[in-house]
């Protein structure tokens, strides 16, 4: 059956700068900002779980094990992070 409208389900009203990546794996959007935050959502719980890198996020890319990602931030750093509890690995 095809909707006809033109509301989103959903909207996401978290940010303070551009969003320059957004990545939908599975269940889950993973947005990062200039403001410096790396956003992941849980669709299906509606969970939130940022990460606050302190400047702006240049780009981002999940790792090909799924438990981390790469960011590369505008301080000219790369930085591989654990996904789970967000530390700097």
């Amino acid at each position: 059956m095809k909707s006809y409208n033109n509301y989103p389900i959903d909207t996401i009203n978290y940010y303070k700068d551009s969003i320059s990546k957004i990545i939908c794996k599975e269940y889950k959007i993973i947005t990062s900002s200039l403001d410096g935050n790396v956003r992941t959502f849980d669709i299906r719980m509606k969970e939130l779980t940022p990460d606050n890198f302190g400047t702006g996020i240049h780009s981002m890319w999940v790792a090909n094990d799924k438990l981390s990602y790469i960011v590369s931030s505008l301080d000219n750093y790369i930085k591989l992070v654990e996904k789970k509890g967000g530390e700097i690995l």
